[in-house]
């Protein structure tokens, strides 16, 4: 963790920052907000990772260690959380595609995270010296196991096509029991006559609909926020000409080297989300050009090549 809070405070007060989701609450975690997935997932990130190898080599600080732990955890996070076929192809990421043999890579991954965490149990480190506890050891090395033992079950036995990990998981179970919870008053402990009441108001909600001349059936959950829709239309046109005067505090800003690269990443991926809606070429030529993320690549653009996936050009300097 030492790392990763130099890398933070290193780039605290950047205005753009290589490691984004780096936080003082991310890196300080409370024994509740440990809990918290979103906060674990602002440090196994893909950015996280890249920032922390970058950084080690501009400071010649030795941190492979640390990416190379976050990089192990953050490859068994996507692998066992593939919820549909086209996900790895959406998000350009080969970890992210469904497994279709035995001997697919993502399943040679897992038996080598298995060994790992055999030999790394076998070390018997004390606690808080370079260990996970008892509880999650057994937890990762019994979750991994399970993963690797169904896989080549539904392969062998039942010759299915593909597998999806993302489908073995609770979530959607845990959902609707927050579902409850909700429509119970926000009640933690409900009874099952309150889960009843709460089936019934899920069914009228998903069932009901209102049937507009101009919009045509609109279901009743957007008829209940159609009221907050329009009122974030109207911030958003307050937001737009409150914005006018930053343009000019844009050509006084000064970037460190730091700052120039993660700049580029966000200013190609808002071209390339501009250029979608464009239809005139001539415009499309104002925010973006033809040319690949990774033509003009070298060591001053480390953090660049190692984020890019092929599917950003590089933005103009407009």
């Amino acid at each position: 963790m030492s790392h990763l809070r130099q890398l933070y405070a290193s780039e605290k007060y950047n205005l753009v920052k290589m490691a984004p989701g780096l936080s003082y609450k991310a890196l300080h975690p409370s024994n509740l907000e440990r809990q918290n997935v979103k906060l674990v997932l602002n440090i196994f990130d893909e950015k996280t990772i890249t920032a922390l190898d970058t950084f080690g080599n501009n400071t010649d600080t030795h941190m492979s260690g640390t990416s190379k732990f976050l990089s192990i955890i953050l490859r068994l996070w996507k692998i066992l959380n593939v919820k549909s076929t086209g996900k790895g192809r959406r998000k350009r990421d080969s970890d992210m595609d469904a497994i279709f043999s035995v001997d697919d890579s993502s399943v040679v991954f897992l038996r080598e995270v298995y060994e790992w965490l055999v030999q790394w149990e076998a070390l018997q480190q004390k606690v808080r010296q370079g260990r996970l506890s008892n509880e999650t050891l057994f937890a990762l090395k019994h979750t991994v196991s399970t993963f690797i033992q169904i896989i080549s079950y539904l392969f062998d036995e039942l010759h299915v096509s593909y597998v999806l990990t993302g489908k073995f998981q609770t979530d959607c179970l845990e959902f609707r029991f927050s579902q409850y919870r909700q429509l119970s008053g926000a009640n933690y402990h409900v009874s099952v006559q309150e889960i009843k009441e709460s089936e019934k108001k899920l069914k009228l909600i998903s069932m009901l609909h209102v049937m507009s001349a101009s919009r045509g059936k609109i279901s009743i959950r957007d008829f209940l926020f159609e009221s907050e829709q329009h009122e974030t239309a109207v911030s958003v046109d307050a937001a737009v000409t409150e914005f006018l005067p930053a343009l000019e505090l844009c050509d006084d800003a000064e970037l460190s080297q730091s700052e120039t690269q993660p700049l580029v990443f966000i200013a190609g991926y808002v071209g390339q989300k501009v250029s979608n809606k464009l239809t005139c070429d001539l415009c499309k030529h104002e925010v973006i050009s033809d040319k690949t993320m990774q033509c003009e690549l070298n060591d001053d653009y480390q953090y660049l090549s190692e984020i890019s996936r092929g599917g950003l050009n590089w933005p103009t300097d407009f």
